[in-house]
């Protein structure tokens, strides 16, 4: 039985049991995410934010784009967040979105946003670092675009519903 050989700079690392193997998988799966994260100080209270933030359709921005830049057959979207396909057989790139609403000692709220691009491989990973110079102020840019609306809306508190009447608001 032969075995590969690594150069001396690598440690072999010999997993000991289930929950070690796991926790090395986990490691490298950090190695490979990239993110972003924005937190807007918001002047109207949590429960005005996390109503504006329901009420808005905040990825309509980032698919209209997509569809724009003719890559919307590219994505699949799934709950929070997208699948970005690449060209033939090369792995996807997970990308996750999560927004939190937190009560500030003043009246107001905070709302962060953070997108997280996780690569599944090596490959992905170089890829998504070659595109990060267009990719990255893309993903900044929508972060910014959906907070601002966030704020204008819960702060606006123009959320006077008629009877039988839910609008749905979408994000500039």
């Amino acid at each position: 039985m032969s075995h590969a050989t690594r150069p001396d700079s690598i440690p072999q690392i010999a997993p000991e049991t289930a929950a070690d193997l796991a926790r090395l998988r986990a490691s490298e799966l950090e190695a490979h995410v990239i993110s972003n994260s924005l937190t807007t100080a918001i002047d109207a209270d949590e429960r005005a934010t996390k109503h504006a933030l329901h009420r808005l359709d905040l990825a309509a921005p980032a698919l209209r784009a997509l569809e724009e830049l003719g890559l919307d057959d590219r994505v699949t979207l799934r709950p929070g967040g997208l699948t970005w396909h690449q060209y033939g057989p090369r792995r996807p790139i997970e990308v996750d979105i999560e927004i939190d609403v937190e009560s500030r000692a003043e009246s107001g709220s905070l709302l962060s946003i953070t997108t997280r691009f996780s690569a599944c491989d090596e490959d992905a990973r170089v890829r998504l670092l070659d595109a990060w110079a267009l990719v990255g102020p893309i993903a900044s840019n929508l972060a910014d675009r959906a907070a601002r609306s966030v704020k204008d809306y819960a702060e606006r508190d123009s959320f006077d519903v008629h009877e039988g009447v839910e609008p749905r608001l979408r994000a500039a």
